[in-house]
């Protein structure tokens, strides 16, 4: 968090800059997956397929490091889901430091 507000105040003059209308489906496309993936809903499809279909569609909006986040992140939360209800403390633990490390290194190739 710490991290993100220091990018804000560098580079956008301390205020979150406004999405234009165009990002709000892609944020809605992006949250139906992580809800797909949290509820275990996505109907046999895997990630990877449904971050594709994604990629498709919003192709104009993205670049290739914006896909690699979302994969990841849509991979790495469905490890943490299944490590946590096996009570794999540990490794969820580890798993979500992964997702901290992916978000770091998006934001190292990403600054503008």
């Amino acid at each position: 968090m710490n991290r993100v507000l220091q990018f804000i105040m560098k580079n956008f003059d301390s205020k979150v800059p406004v999405l234009s209308d165009e990002y709000s489906s892609l944020t809605n496309a992006l949250k139906q997956l992580l809800v797909s993936v949290v509820s275990n809903t996505h109907h046999g499809q895997t990630i990877s397929l449904i971050v594709e279909k994604h990629k498709e569609q919003y192709h104009h909006l993205l670049s290739d490091n914006d896909y690699a986040l979302y994969l990841g992140f849509a991979s790495e939360i469905q490890k943490i889901i299944e490590l946590y209800k096996k009570f794999k403390i540990k490794e969820a633990v580890g798993e979500t430091m992964n997702l901290a490390r992916l978000s770091n290194k998006y934001f190292n190739d990403e600054q503008p």
